[in-house]
């Protein structure tokens, strides 16, 4: 091959090479210096499980944020409007880019994901063919926009039971003027799934925040709020449409007088173990105190034929919540079982599952002198199992409402029949595992006073034996662990 000949053949190399280059920067929509590039990066990582955030240019879906990651796309550089959305919250306000900017990088922040009030688009340091240049400018949308959070424009939260209604991207806010400190009651009552949020209405920081903590899945916040101005949302969690109550029970302090639904720490009624005979009257909760002065098993129930909703607080605070229960008692009534330790006064706050209901109930509190501490715990979970021999027999194990469970390990040192089984006064539940992790048996009162028991055939290997007591009761067992006989 000539020389020449070799120059023909690199030269049509190139020339392949730059049409190539040429066609596509046409299909892409020009050449690099006519491109922008767009990065965003999503700032909220820290909250958990996270609804996917689009980031629209012109209308057009450009990107889906589902996490903390930054993402980057390139468009043909011109006139633009950049914008957030995220199902449940109102879109951002729009962010226009000017035709000479050739790169912008933005942070999108959902406010905290539950505090459904809007997305904030910060920019980073946008260039110009590699120089800075000024930041594009952030106006509001002509139609969509974030609902107001300017406190004078907000009607004042409205005492008692009101209903609000929702449109899919938009909450309701309302202000809230406290002349005094107070504790004030905020909650939801109806089928939505709702979220409160309490910000301060200066700085917009928010206060206090609840989604789950009421029926239903509705919001529930007790909050102890100081004497100054607030703003109040409530939203849907997610971009439904619908309607709730709000329900605002204002406390000591607060611009719209005292109600006894919040209870100053001085209007708890004081009790001592014992019955008593109570009731709703007006449907609003009712609150009693008790003193701990050392390490105690506490157990408050109510009787009767209403629906209760049981909330303990303490030590020494009225928001500070230590167990809440609705129906662990008999025919819809609140039970609270728990272990107390730290000396103080506590607070306890019973009131009716439906707003407005009146009627009579029981209160019965009783104590008790906790069982001994347990020197097998911790062994909540299989990786913690206590390890029991063959042969063995472990005495001191208990179980409460908040630590209702325990794992052993056995080792079956060849095949055979075994026995395992618990004794006691305690209602237990066996369930045995193999080391896959697949049920093999499982035993509720097939040994004596309601114990668990079982005797079976098991092939030598690693198992492991789950304890936990009928209905979440409290109790203390022993377990045993015995080769068993053959039968026929």
């Amino acid at each position: 091959m000539g020389l020449s000949q070799m120059r023909k053949i690199i030269a049509g190399i190139l020339l392949g090479l730059v049409l190539l280059i040429v066609s596509a920067c046409l299909s892409s929509g020009g050449f690099p210096g006519d491109q922008l590039t767009i990065i965003v990066q999503r700032a909220d990582v820290s909250f958990g499980a996270m609804q996917e955030l689009g980031i629209y240019l012109d209308d057009q879906l450009i990107m889906n944020l589902s996490n903390g990651g930054a993402q980057r796309v390139q468009v043909a550089r011109g006139s633009h409007v950049l914008r957030a959305e995220m199902a449940g919250v109102p879109p951002s306000q729009s962010l226009e880019i000017s035709p000479d900017t050739s790169r912008i990088e933005v942070v999108a922040t959902p406010t905290s994901g539950a505090f459904r009030n809007s997305i904030q688009l910060e920019l980073g340091s946008p260039v110009v063919s590699g120089a800075p240049v000024d930041r594009p400018t952030i106006t509001s949308r002509p139609s969509g926009s974030a609902p107001s959070t300017a406190s004078a424009s907000a009607p004042a939260l409205p005492e008692g039971r009101s209903s609000i209604s929702f449109s899919s991207r938009q909450g309701a806010l309302f202000s809230l003027v406290l002349n005094a400190p107070a504790q004030v009651q905020i909650y939801t009552e109806g089928s939505m799934d709702t979220v409160i949020t309490i910000l301060n209405a200066d700085t917009r920081n928010v206060i206090q925040e609840d989604d789950d903590s009421g029926d239903n899945y509705n919001a529930r916040l007790n909050a102890n709020l100081n004497a100054g101005r607030y703003l109040v949302s409530v939203a849907p969690y997610d971009a439904s449409s619908g309607s709730c109550t709000l329900v605002y029970i204002p406390g000591s302090g607060s611009s719209a007088g005292s109600s006894s639904g919040s209870a100053p720490a001085e209007s708890a009624e004081a009790i001592t173990p014992g019955r008593y005979q109570l009731g709703f009257t007006s449907g609003n909760p009712a609150w009693f105190s008790f003193q701990v002065t050392g390490r105690v098993l506490v157990t408050l129930a109510t009787e009767g034929r209403l629906d209760t909703v049981m909330t303990l607080f303490g030590p020494n605070s009225q928001t500070i919540r230590v167990a809440e229960d609705d129906d662990s008692g008999s025919d819809s009534n609140a039970r609270i079982e728990t272990l107390l330790s730290t000396p103080g006064t506590y607070f306890l706050q019973i009131r009716p599952y439906s707003s407005g209901t009146v009627g009579q109930y029981v209160l019965s509190y009783q104590t008790a002198n906790p069982a001994p501490p347990d020197r097998y715990e911790p062994n909540n979970s299989r990786d913690q199992a206590t390890r029991l021999g063959i042969g063995e027999t472990q005495e001191g194990h208990s179980l409460s409402r908040t630590d209702g469970v325990d794992w052993f390990v056995v080792e079956a040192p060849q095949s055979g029949r075994y026995v395992l089984g618990t004794r006691g006064s305690l209602d237990t539940l066996m369930t045995l595992y193999n080391s896959r992790n697949a049920q093999v048996a499982s035993a509720d009162d097939n040994g004596s006073d309601k114990n668990a028991r079982l005797e079976l055939y098991l092939e030598r290997g690693t198992y492991y034996v789950e304890i936990k007591a009928y209905n979440g009761a409290a109790g203390q067992y022993s377990i045993y662990v015995t080769p068993g006989s053959f039968r026929s």
